[in-house]
């Protein structure tokens, strides 16, 4: 797969400049970063304009190859549906998102009163996304790896539906600043990749389009937005969700319900200003403040 994450990489590096610039010249899609600075949102609609070709070359050579890995189609399935799902709903979000309601208690508040709010939309419609990315994606281990009766009365796809759902919105909680978003992601990539023993077969792509997407984030010429945090976050948990046993998946779900938790209670940028290591990891690579 390795081969496959370069070629990502180069195709999402290669659409970056024009299709920023292109964001930059759309006023609904221009917006001030923490800095007052103005700056194109939405950057993460390169992650799907990067990745499913590269995809698609996947499932190609899959069908030609002898050597093809039978769980290649329902994984690739499945991150589709998370790209272009929570890609989506991250974009009207970004397009539509008040400033009013903030976190979940507040979005659901909304709902209760009748009131439909964007971030209440995403995360009635983000359920319905991961539940349909888990039955696609199969059990750990990648049996049933397609969409079947089957899978219906397996309960481990609730399980991979709910690491999922947790996992759009947790990489979300860290679009605050620049680059945050991205380490955060390729730290809690790496930490399921040292418990799998695997890159993640084709999401290794996921990984690489994220590093082309890396530099643009870092030096604030452009925001990740809630179109790409949270299919990067559905991504993570579609890895776990693929390659963790059921106890370390556990796990993972209570760490990111501890995370979701925390937010609606502290600052993490303040947080992470109060931790000279933690500064210091946030700052590297950005430029002065």
């Amino acid at each position: 797969m390795i081969i496959w994450a370069i070629l990502t990489y180069i195709l999402t590096g290669s659409l970056s400049a024009p299709v920023l610039s292109l964001l930059g010249q759309s006023p609904p899609l221009v917006r001030k970063n923490y800095a007052g600075k103005l700056i194109p949102t939405s950057a993460g609609i390169l992650l799907p304009l990067g990745i499913l070709p590269v995809f698609l070359l996947i499932m190609m050579w899959e069908t030609v190859s002898p050597g093809g890995s039978a769980v290649t189609p329902g994984l690739i399935t499945a991150g589709t549906v998370v790209l272009l799902g929570y890609g989506l709903l991250g974009l009207f979000d970004d397009l539509a998102g008040d400033e009013v309601h903030r976190g979940w208690r507040a979005h659901f508040a909304a709902l209760r009163r009748g009131q439909i709010t964007s971030g209440g939309l995403k995360a009635l419609w983000g359920l319905v996304i991961a539940i349909l990315a888990a039955l696609f994606a199969g059990g750990t281990g990648g049996e049933e790896a397609a969409l079947s009766p089957a899978r219906l009365w397996n309960w481990t796809w609730l399980l991979a539906a709910a690491l999922i759902a947790l996992g759009a919105n947790t990489i979300n909680l860290f679009d605050l600043r620049p680059g945050r978003a991205l380490k955060v992601f390729f730290l809690l990539y790496f930490l399921v990749f040292l418990a799998a023993g695997h890159a993640g077969g084709p999401l290794l792509c996921v990984a690489a389009a994220a590093l082309a997407l890396l530099p643009a984030d870092l030096k604030a010429r452009a925001m990740l937005g809630d179109a790409g945090a949270n299919p990067l976050g559905g991504i993570i948990g579609l890895y776990a969700a693929m390659n963790l046993s059921p106890v370390r998946q556990v796990a993972f779900l209570l760490a990111m319900l501890a995370l979701n938790a925390a937010a609606e209670r502290l600052s993490f940028s303040r947080w992470i200003d109060l931790s000279p290591s933690l500064r210091w990891l946030d700052r590297l690579g950005r430029d002065a403040d």
